[in-house]
């Protein structure tokens, strides 16, 4: 779990489980998305989330009422290629539990490529 979003989750651990997943299209990367989940989120029915396979996360999370999306954070991130890509991120709170995690997904230039 990367320093900013431990600060984000409000989760001073370095405890996390980790998923990452391009998102293709035609071949070729359109998004990459990070996925951070505290271990103290990963209890009870939320476990599944470690047993996703390549089931997309939107699936379980957009399935249940208990999950409640945050606004989305905006920015630009310099690539290691000195480009700069746009991204965003929000933070899915359970309405029950109040555990959370972190979605973020960076969109490369073939998706504004026209």
């Amino acid at each position: 779990m990367l320093q900013h979003e431990k600060q984000v989750l409000n989760n001073p651990s370095d405890c996390g489980w980790v998923r990452e997943v391009e998102l293709i299209v035609d071949g070729q990367v359109w998004v990459f998305a990070r996925s951070v989940v505290p271990l103290s989120t990963l209890t009870g029915p939320d476990l599944k989330l470690r047993y996703l396979g390549n089931k997309p996360l939107g699936h379980f999370l957009f399935s249940s009422p208990r999950y409640q999306r945050s606004q989305f954070q905006i920015g630009r991130i310099l690539n290691s290629d000195k480009e700069l890509l746009w991204g965003r991120r929000s933070i899915f709170t359970c309405s029950h539990s109040h555990k959370s995690l972190l979605v973020s997904e960076t969109f490369l230039p073939v998706v504004f490529s026209g």
